[in-house]
């Protein structure tokens, strides 16, 4: 109803209205667009049914939309009605009620409520911004507590005593704030066995890794949740590790530098610009990892894999393939053997990638080496197609599998779904086409696979915090 009613008002205004009492809630919807004419109103939740005055116009649709809202509400024991005088541009009311329905007074299944008072201790370097994060955990049971490194000298200790239960870092990756803040609360002896979280308050967009997946898409009540469910893990004792970070974007290098250390600060990085360098430092390291780029001068990482195959010192180091580039189906069966994950720029969170990073170091096999080659076939076949209406199941019938089996694997080697992958990816190639491009909204979400560019923008605005268009102008 509301994209219909932004779709006919060119001018004017769109609101909504929601009314209850105790029997049932009715929401209204008001435009000031091209109104519908007393004999039109008769029909218009019919199949197939479209204004005259939308037709001559040129808005398309099949004239289904209204017809399939009618037919949800009357599933759910409400009625949809519409209303308006019929002069051109005197605009349309559609309203609809649903009867309420009242639960018996149980705790949802779903919901985690602490069993005694929790202490969540926010970093913070803007209590304003913090203000809704902080209310709503405290709503939830917990005791907050707000640090803010930048105004007091002696936040450690402030943290040392009050012996959170968790710490939540709500501050910019902008600055090197967040990061030196979870690097000095893990060296706090007293806190190294204390999970802490990144979070941001303003969702701000950015590129691979730049903060916590916990904001994009997921919202502030899923960042508590995952602080109850946390503090039912057993804590690990990571030994020391070197870790090798290969890219030849100085940026990418510090970044993923940075989420390493942020793993254990115990681990140790190396760096190098090139494969070249790379080879170089195994021949002189003992690496326990390598986070490798694919496109670089000089040696590109496809080589360097090559190279470390023929090595029986380094066939066995676990590698982390992290690229922008577009792999293929031929690219995914080159990098099957001796990778650990494949992980696209854009595409995974801060918090994947420390798990993907966490598995390699403890060279945990989450699948079998066929399963694990299904799956990369699969990306593959979804980087070579997004562009196309793409489904599950094409995608499980191009690599010979059932769909469910499909969903299986993919939560298993990647922690996601095929189709959120996939939609991860053609946001990530929208997000390219928005900076670099003079195309249109629409023409960028249909050259990436949308057919529905509201949809979209929802999809958009979830994995990124903005819309395509604030994207493109920030």
């Amino acid at each position: 109803l509301i994209n219909n009613a932004i779709k006919f008002t060119s001018n004017g205004t769109v609101s909504m209205r929601i009314e209850h009492d105790e029997q049932s809630v009715t929401v209204v919807v008001r435009d000031t667009g091209l109104g519908i004419s007393p004999d039109e109103q008769q029909v218009i939740f019919d199949e197939f049914r479209q204004s005259d005055r939308s037709v001559t116009r040129g808005y398309g649709g099949l004239g289904l939309g209204l017809a399939i809202s009618k037919r949800l509400v009357e599933m759910h024991g409400g009625t949809i009605s519409v209303s308006s005088t019929g002069e051109e541009h005197a605009g349309s009311t559609f309203s609809f009620s649903l009867p309420l329905i009242h639960p018996p007074m149980a705790q949802p299944a779903a919901e985690i409520i602490p069993s005694t008072e929790q202490t969540v201790a926010v970093v913070t370097h803007d209590p304003k911004t913090s203000h809704r994060l902080c209310e709503h955990l405290q709503e939830r049971g917990f005791k907050v507590d707000v640090i803010m490194p930048e105004r007091s000298v002696d936040w450690r200790a402030q943290l040392d005593t009050g012996r959170p239960d968790a710490i939540v870092l709500d501050v910019s990756t902008d600055t090197a704030l967040g990061w030196d803040a979870l690097k000095e609360i893990k060296n706090i002896q007293s806190l190294s066995g204390i999970p802490a979280f990144f979070f941001s308050s303003s969702q701000i967009s950015g590129a691979l890794l730049e903060l916590d997946y916990l904001t994009k898409p997921i919202e502030i009540s899923e960042l508590t949740r995952a602080l109850d469910q946390h503090w039912l893990l057993p804590d690990d004792d990571h030994p020391n590790r070197t870790i090798l970070v290969v890219d030849d974007e100085p940026s990418c290098v510090e970044m993923h530098a940075r989420i390493v250390q942020s793993h254990s600060s115990s681990n140790r990085v190396l760096k190098a610009r090139n494969g070249k360098e790379a080879l170089e430092i195994l021949h002189k390291e003992m690496i326990d990892l390598i986070l490798l780029d694919l496109q670089m001068p000089e040696m590109d990482g496809f080589e360097v894999l090559e190279e470390m195959r023929t090595m029986e010192s380094m066939r066995d180091i676990p590698v982390i393939v992290v690229t922008g580039k577009m792999l293929t189906e031929t690219d995914m069966s080159r990098l099957h053997e001796g990778v650990a994950a494949v992980l696209g720029k854009g595409l995974f969170s801060i918090e994947e990638t420390i798990a993907h990073i966490g598995s390699a170091l403890e060279h945990k096999r989450k699948l079998s080496e066929e399963s694990r080659r299904l799956v990369r076939l699969a990306m593959g076949y979804i980087h070579q197609n997004f562009a196309e209406g793409i489904s599950r199941r094409e995608i499980a019938r191009h690599i010979g599998i059932t769909e469910d089996h499909l969903t299986f694997c993919f939560r298993k080697e990647l922690g996601t779904t095929p189709i959120t992958y996939l939609q991860r990816y053609r946001i990530n190639q929208a997000k390219k086409l928005l900076k670099e491009s003079q195309q249109t909204i629409t023409e960028i979400a249909s050259d990436v696979g949308f057919s529905d560019s509201g949809y979209f923008s929802r999809i958009f605005r979830r994995e990124n915090g903005m819309s395509p268009e604030m994207y493109r102008h920030s």
